[in-house]
């Protein structure tokens, strides 16, 4: 035993003495057990780093409008292709998330909760069970305003608005709303200066600048964002509804003085991916107090990114010098009219059925007979039913040959007696003793001859008594 202890201890010593002649030989050994401390440490900082950028949980409530652009949103945002036919319509509350990712490694460090409420606001009493007053402080607004649309954008604004208000005021006064109002109101002080502090460092004791006329003046407590989607459509808007540059700073002027009463931040959104990778950024900041590197942007139309705490009652007038023919005092609705549309009122035909409508021709097929038959009769005096209307159609025919027969012989007796009435006349007359003679004076009528009259009467009378008559029904004995 004592050798094999000595034989093992011989094996240390004889390594250890190995070591000590070689001189040089221990390094290897010394490295090694340094590096294995190296790794180590190394492991051991990454591991505290990791557990202290663990992210604590956020979430964001997505409002808007149906076809408002929530979900071609969100897609983006998740760094996705948005394809409507693929996206199915949601209903009540849905549930997504964005990946949290580092700057500069792109290392995903957490998950930001995203819920969307259906545009039909009789939803809205689901964001209860994720607006009750333990979850508060996790929350951030963000409003989708439809750009396409510009005259439903403060009606919508407002409406939606409204519908957090009302969250809120579950809450009201409790201790949590009132922490959550402190912190926004020193968030939107403390924006863009550097506090003085005092000798000992402390914040709470640090002095800020008043809010300026018009800001923050319905404190809610929770950030809030307004983002107008679409708004790479205002060629459009400038050619189908002859909307002009003014009526685009009027829209900008109005729903900035919104969002500066509520603190909100304002972002214009396009498809195209501009502005998306700072509204992303900037979700971020509100959410987890990343630092905010972009600065505010009004020079481009369709970039619009004015952050929450910037905007100021000075600022925002300088859109005012652009209005040429519209007041900045005119209502929203007044500028900014919806289009007339003309609505179309489908007309419903029922089908009738057959057999009443052949029912009903048959019997406007018998009242044309009878008002064929009535037409005939003077004065309008009816004459027989259609029973028998075919059997008097013979006589009457019979009736209207012996008629043309008469006429004509009257007309010839007419003629000849007019003739000879006419050359008696002029034989009684004597013949002018002047050599020129003077034409006959024309009484502007001719003469009716006196002999006449009484076959004219006779006539008259022959047409009274036919038409008159009843004929009589063949065979009806």
């Amino acid at each position: 035993m004592i050798d094999v202890k000595m034989s093992m201890d011989g094996g240390e010593t004889a390594t250890s003495t190995t070591t000590t002649s070689t001189g040089s030989s221990s390094k290897p050994f010394t490295n090694g057990k340094q590096n294995n401390d190296l790794w180590k440490s190394i492991l051991a900082d990454v591991s505290s780093n990791s557990r202290a950028r663990q992210l604590s949980k956020r979430n964001i409530i997505l409002l808007g409008d149906e076809g408002s652009g929530k979900s071609s949103l969100i897609a983006r945002l998740q760094r996705k292709k948005y394809n409507p036919d693929e996206q199915p319509l949601g209903t009540g509350l849905e549930y997504t998330y964005l990946d949290v990712k580092e700057e500069d490694s792109e290392d995903t460090v957490g998950r930001l909760g995203v819920y969307t409420l259906d545009g039909d606001i009789t939803h809205a009493d689901l964001l209860k069970f994720v607006c009750s007053e333990e979850q508060l402080h996790q929350v951030a607004f963000l409003i989708c305003l439809d750009f396409s649309k510009p005259w439903t954008i403060m009606t919508c604004l407002q409406k939606w608005l409204a519908v957090i208000e009302s969250q809120i005021e579950n809450v009201k006064g409790t201790e949590t709303l009132a922490n959550l109002n402190d912190s926004l109101k020193l968030y939107v002080q403390k924006f863009g200066e550097e506090p003085e502090e005092d000798e000992e460092g402390d914040d709470a004791n640090t002095s800020f600048l008043p809010l300026d006329q018009g800001v923050l003046t319905n404190n809610l407590g929770v950030p809030i964002i307004v983002v107008l989607t679409k708004c790479d459509c205002m060629a459009s808007l400038r050619k189908d509804y002859e909307l002009q540059g003014q009526h685009f700073d009027f829209i900008q002027m109005k729903v900035r003085e919104v969002c500066m009463a509520y603190g909100a931040a304002l972002v214009y959104q396009s498809r195209t991916e501009a502005n998306t990778d700072r509204l992303y950024r900037y979700i971020l900041h509100r959410a987890y107090n990343f630092p905010l590197n972009d600065a505010p942007d009004i020079a481009h139309p369709e970039g619009t990114f004015i952050p929450s705490a910037w905007d100021t009652q000075a600022k925002i007038d300088v859109l005012k010098e652009g209005l040429k023919s519209i007041d900045p005092e005119d209502a929203f609705q007044d500028a900014i009219r919806a289009p007339v549309t003309k609505t179309h009122h489908e007309e419903i035909i029922e089908v009738q059925d057959e057999q009443d409508f052949l029912r009903q021709q048959q019997g406007r097929l018998g009242r044309s007979a009878a008002s064929l038959v009535s037409s005939l009769s003077p004065e309008g005096k009816q004459m027989p039913s259609s029973t028998s209307s075919h059997r008097a159609i013979p006589n009457l025919q019979t009736k209207r040959a012996s008629l043309a027969d008469l006429t004509t012989k009257l007309t010839a007796t007419s003629a000849t007696s007019t003739t000879t009435t006419t050359t008696s006349n002029a034989a009684e007359q004597p013949l002018p003793t002047s050599p020129s003679p003077s034409p006959p004076k024309s009484t502007g009528s001719p003469t009716t001859p006196k002999t006449s009259a009484p076959q004219h009467d006779v006539l008259q009378n022959f047409f009274n008594s036919l038409l008159q008559s009843t004929p009589q029904p063949q065979g009806g004995k």
